[in-house]
């Protein structure tokens, strides 16, 4: 997924480039779904198009340079949905394109469960978490809650943290702890079927997009 590649510090890998149309394309079918009459929206939206146009504006994707990752990544990126947008593919829709029309980014202190239940379920938001990833984060097994592990952090060459961004989808309590459902960018292979979750206290930080 794409906004995987945008903030974290892994290194760029073509399954991991869909995170952003993801976002962008669920919520245009969720607007679709809700209008009256009920439209469809099948429109699939360019990885390859907005991957060359942050490449134009903010370097390669990896080699951005020393404090250009992480959450400048995503700013950038979500920059770029606001004044670029995505690009439609397939016959007749050549140079279409659909752009955000708003975007806010929450440190975790500064949203509870509540909200983002909220947003999610009332206002209807694509919602994007990022958080820090550790060893045990891929080996994490059907119904189980990720936490990440500072001890056994994965880093990259330079000694920094990894961390890594989903599309939330959902919430849920258990045992009195909050915690976010989430769509990953690593296929239908991963967890359960493409979906996990992530204590909430381990999320960095939250964006919610308006389209």
């Amino acid at each position: 997924m794409f906004f995987s590649d945008f903030c974290n510090g892994m290194s760029s890998a073509v399954p991991q480039k869909r995170l952003d149309p993801a976002a962008t394309e669920s919520q245009l079918r969720l607007k679709a779904a809700e209008a009256n009459p009920q439209e469809d929206f099948e429109i699939k939206l360019s990885i390859d198009d907005f991957l060359e146009q942050y490449e134009k504006v903010a370097g390669k994707l990896g080699a951005e340079g020393a404090g250009k990752t992480g959450v400048k990544r995503l700013e950038a990126a979500l920059d770029l949905l606001l004044e670029t947008g995505l690009v439609a593919e397939g016959d007749g829709l050549e140079g279409r394109r659909y752009k955000a029309s708003s975007y806010k980014i929450h440190d975790k202190s500064e949203i509870s469960l509540q909200e983002i239940a909220r947003k999610i379920r009332g206002q209807r938001k694509a919602m994007v978490a990022s958080f820090k990833v550790s060893k045990n984060y891929k080996a994490m097994k059907p119904g189980e809650i990720y936490s990440y592990k500072s001890a056994n952090a994965k880093k990259n060459p330079e000694e920094v943290t990894r961390s890594h961004c989903v599309m939330v989808v959902g919430y849920g309590l258990r045992e009195g702890e909050k915690y976010l459902v989430f769509q990953d960018s690593h296929g239908d292979q991963f967890w359960e079927g493409g979906y996990g979750r992530v204590y909430l206290e381990d999320v960095l930080l939250v964006a919610e997009l308006d389209l």
